[in-house]
């Protein structure tokens, strides 16, 4: 089994592969290297290169690997809810044939307010009715990260602090479903 980290070449994604490979986590990176190179990323993690947004490439890369775990970390490039949204379409059309049990996803903002007004919608924004439906009709633990890009690009300790808490946000969903598969597997 394997976590698949989007964005692991970014200031933010090398770290947190980092941490999980300390940990003899099995790690593939999918990234389009816009904000890193691959010779950052330890020896025998397996880096991919290319975009969630074509579906062809995200099959080939499940083919590839036994993904029980997906992890989107913010990039280099800003990216709208929107383009998030088409990406993860594409992403879970390929996913969901696999035996995914965990998604951590950051949330990119261009700023405050625009996190505030987004997060204030509560189950009508797009993204957690995605998410939502990935919970209730597959089983797979979600979680969301509010990522601030206007405060990402000028403050170095906004980033050490997200990864931090990525990091703790996948190990409590990731936990949640192993739990869960060990419940399934003594009630069978």
């Amino acid at each position: 089994m394997s976590v698949l980290v989007f964005g692991g070449l970014s200031e933010c994604g090398r770290p947190f592969v980092e941490a999980l490979h300390r940990r003899g986590t099995s790690i593939a990176v999918v990234d389009r290297a816009t904000a890193g190179r691959a010779d950052a990323l330890p020896p025998d993690v397996i880096w991919h290169v290319g975009g969630m947004d074509d579906e062809v490439f995200m099959r080939r890369v499940f083919a590839c690997h036994d993904v029980e775990s997906i992890v989107l970390l913010p990039t280099a490039l800003p990216l709208r809810e929107t383009d998030l949204l088409i990406a993860m379409t594409s992403l879970l059309a390929a996913a969901l044939r696999s035996r995914l049990g965990s998604l951590l996803v950051a949330r990119p903002f261009a700023n405050r307010a625009a996190m505030e007004a987004c997060c204030g919608m509560g189950a009508r924004c797009p993204l957690e009715t995605l998410l939502a439906w990935c919970r209730q009709v597959h089983g797979i633990h979600c979680a969301t990260l509010p990522f601030d890009q206007s405060l990402a690009a000028t403050d170095p300790a906004y980033t050490a602090r997200f990864r931090m808490i990525a990091l703790d946000r996948y190990d409590e969903i990731h936990l949640t479903h192993l739990a869960s598969l060990r419940k399934r597997s003594t009630t069978a």
